[in-house]
C-alpha cells in the first residue's frame, strides 16, 4: 500500500489530524489541548475533538481553542467517537489520543521524525513513567504501563492514548471497532485494531521516548477498583479472541503467575494456624513473586528507587493482584452464565 507520506516528496512533512474523544473531560481536556497546540511547530496539524454527550462543560472548555468540534448525536463511546473524527480528517495521520493525556512540546516533531526517517505507516507511543497527578499509586500505573507497553522488541498491541497510523490504512483496515462487552463493558478496541494490523501484515512498533503524561485521577481505592474493571474488560477480550493464556500488556505472564503464587502465600497464611509449615509456604511465595517480577523491579528500581521499588512489589503482588484477579474471575463467571443461558435456550 502506498501511504500518503510516501506519494510527496520525500522531505515533505506529515500534515497530523488529532483526534480526541471526550466524555465529561472539563478538569484535563484543556490543559491537554494547551499542551498540543504550545507544542514545538515542527508539524501542520489540526485538531478534531468529538463530543460524545458529554453533561459538564467539556464543549465550553473545547470552544477556547481553534480546534475542530463534532458533537455526537447520542453516546457511541469512545471507538465510534474516534472513527467520526477520523472520518472528517484532512491530516495524511491520524494521532489518537485521549482527553486526559499532556504531550511534551518535542512529541509531535519527534513523531514526525520517526515517520519520515523509517517511512512509516504507523506507529505508537506509551505514558511517561511519572503521571500528571504524581502521587504513589498514579505514579506506580504511569510505571506499570510504560514498562508493559514497550517491554517486548515486537509489541503485539498499539493503545490508543498514543496511535498514529496512516489516514488511507486507518479507513482500509475498517477503523476502530466495538468489542465483545460484560454488562455496560467494553474495551480493547485499539488491542483489536492492532490484531487486524498485524494479520494484514504490518509490523506494529512503539517508541519508548514518543511518551505523553497521563492524568490517572487514582487513590488507592480507586486504583484497586480501576484494576478490577481493567482486567474484567481484558479477559472479556482475550477469551473472545481465543486467547486467554497470551502473554499481551496487563494480562502479563508475570501477573496470572503472580496470582497464583498469591494463592499460595494467602494458602500458607491460613496453614498458620495449623503448623509452621504455612511460614515456608508464605516465604517460598514471596521469593517466587519476587523472581517472576524481576525485571518490572529493576525498571521500577533505575527509575525510581529502592523505597519506590518496594513499595511498588508489595503493592503490586498483594492489592492489586488481589483485585486484577477478582476482576478475572468475574469476567468468566460472566462468560459462562452467558453461555448457560444460550444453550438453556
Amino acid at each position: 500500500m502506498k501511504s500518503s507520506l510516501q506519494s510527496g516528496r520525500s522531505g515533505d512533512k506529515p500534515f497530523f489530524s488529532i483526534v480526541i474523544p471526550v466524555f465529561n473531560e472539563e478538569k484535563t481536556l484543556g490543559t491537554c489541548l494547551d499542551s498540543i497546540f504550545s507544542a514545538k511547530p515542527f508539524v501542520d496539524f489540526e485538531v478534531i475533538i468529538v463530543d460524545d454527550c458529554s453533561t459538564d462543560d467539556s464543549l465550553q472548555v473545547a470552544s477556547r481553542f481553534p480546534a475542530k468540534i463534532i458533537r455526537q448525536e447520542r453516546k457511541a463511546g469512545p471507538s465510534l467517537a474516534r472513527n467520526a473524527g477520523a472520518a472528517s480528517a484532512r491530516g495524511s495521520f491520524l494521532v489518537f489520543t485521549d482527553a486526559d493525556c499532556v504531550f511534551p512540546p518535542d512529541l509531535p516533531a519527534n513523531t514526525a521524525r520517526r515517520l519520515l526517517d523509517e517511512k512509516l505507516l504507523l506507529l505508537g507511543g506509551t505514558y511517561q513513567t511519572e503521571s500528571v497527578d504524581g502521587t504513589l499509586v498514579a505514579d506506580f500505573h504511569a510505571l506499570m504501563a510504560h514498562y508493559y507497553e514497550t517491554r517486548k522488541v515486537r509489541p503485539d498491541y498499539l493503545a490508543a492514548h498514543y496511535l498514529v497510523i496512516d489516514r488511507e490504512l486507518f479507513r482500509r483496515i475498517g477503523g476502530f471497532r466495538r468489542t465483545r462487552s460484560v454488562g455496560r463493558l467494553a474495551a480493547c478496541e485499539d488491542l483489536e485494531l492492532s490484531r487486524r494490523l498485524a494479520e494484514a501484515g504490518f509490523k506494529l512498533r512503539i517508541y519508548p521516548e514518543l511518551a505523553v503524561k497521563h492524568y490517572f485521577h487514582f487513590g488507592l481505592w480507586r486504583s484497586l477498583r480501576n484494576s478490577f474493571r481493567k482486567s474484567r474488560q481484558w479477559v472479556v477480550y482475550l477469551q473472545g479472541e481465543g486467547r486467554l493464556s497470551a502473554d499481551t500488556g496487563v494480562a502479563s505472564f508475570e501477573l496470572k503467575a503472580t496470582a497464583a503464587l498469591l494463592i499460595l502465600v494467602m494458602a500458607g497464611l491460613a496453614g498458620l494456624i495449623w503448623n509452621w509449615w504455612g511460614s515456608v509456604t508464605i516465604l517460598a511465595g514471596l521469593v517466587a513473586m519476587a523472581v517472576v517480577n524481576r525485571e518490572m523491579l529493576k525498571f521500577v528500581f533505575r527509575r525510581r528507587g529502592f523505597f519506590f521499588t518496594v513499595w511498588s512489589y508489595l503493592y503490586y503482588c498483594f492489592p492489586y493482584t488481589f483485585f486484577s484477579g477478582l476482576g478475572g474471575a468475574a469476567a468468566l463467571l460472566d462468560l459462562s452464565r452467558r453461555r448457560g443461558k444460550k444453550e438453556g435456550q
